[in-house]
């Protein structure tokens, strides 16, 4: 038994799997298998995964959710949901795609258009009482910037000399 909960296992699962009639089984057969909480695991999708045959993902993702998994959409802000959609999905999670990370910097925080993105999703995150996650944090100025803005999760964190 994982006795340490101060972690957790972010594992990325396919449109293929969300859409398999079996895959909470083999999930929990695992999980039972080798005595793992459901709380410490966290299972990342995109959002093209939830665009196809999207009844049968959402129902998996409720089934989950229930058997306590962790849910997050990952690379948020680059794929189909619409932002009234968020409601929908049993998510617990956004993950800001890299992409509007490396776009924060000097100049770009004098040019409000740069990074209204980022802005407007840590809103809706706020709105539907969601984590965030910004993925791909690399100067101090982006931590800094993110950190001013509510965003309290952080993702490759490539400079040693940041502090969180």
């Amino acid at each position: 038994m994982i006795k340490n909960k101060k972690f957790f296992f972010a594992i990325n699962i396919s449109a293929l799997e969300l859409n398999s009639e079996s895959f909470i089984g083999k999930i929990l057969k695992l999980i039972t298998k080798y005595n793992i909480p459901p709380e410490i695991i966290e299972f990342e999708i995109t959002e093209t995964s939830l665009i196809t045959r999207e009844e049968n993902a959402t129902r998996t993702l409720e089934q989950l959710k229930n058997e306590g998994f962790k849910l997050s959409l990952d690379d948020f802000g680059t794929g189909y949901t619409a932002f009234n959609q968020l409601q929908n999905y049993p998510i617990n999670t956004l993950k800001i795609d890299r992409s509007f990370i490396n776009n924060i910097n000097e100049t770009t925080i004098s040019n409000k258009n740069k990074n209204s993105m980022v802005e407007v999703i840590l809103s809706l995150a706020n709105l539907y009482d969601l984590n965030v996650v910004a993925e791909g944090v690399e100067t101090e100025f982006q931590l800094d910037y993110l950190k001013s803005l509510g965003c309290n999760f952080f993702k490759d964190i490539y400079y040693q000399n940041l502090s969180i």
